[in-house]
């Protein structure tokens, strides 16, 4: 559970992957919070496959991809020193899958 800025409860998990590079590690996240602040400003959204997705870019890197559902709010993050390409920010966001 996290709190946002009203003290109101959230459930929220936080998945962490290796890339295989030593030190390097990306994230898979997902929360009832539908606003939370690591979300605001967008770079811009692209609709892929069946999702529409908000992308937040660090130049020309993807540093993270979300979207939405009616109760929850799910992204990727990239490595600390973006080594995941744009493709595969693409390809992992794609994947993600609702389960339950």
């Amino acid at each position: 559970e996290i709190f946002d800025r009203d003290r109101q409860r959230h459930r929220a998990y936080r998945i962490v992957l290796s890339t295989g590079l030593d030190g390097e590690y990306y994230g898979i996240q997902g929360t009832t919070w539908r606003n939370p602040p690591i979300l605001d400003h967008p770079t811009d959204e692209r609709k892929i496959g069946n999702h529409t997705f908000q992308r937040y870019f660090d130049g020309k890197r993807i540093r993270v991809m979300a979207f939405r559902t009616p109760k929850a709010v799910y992204w990727v993050s990239n490595t600390l020193t973006e080594k995941l390409t744009n493709r595969q920010m693409i390809d992992i966001a794609r994947s993600l899958r609702l389960i339950g």
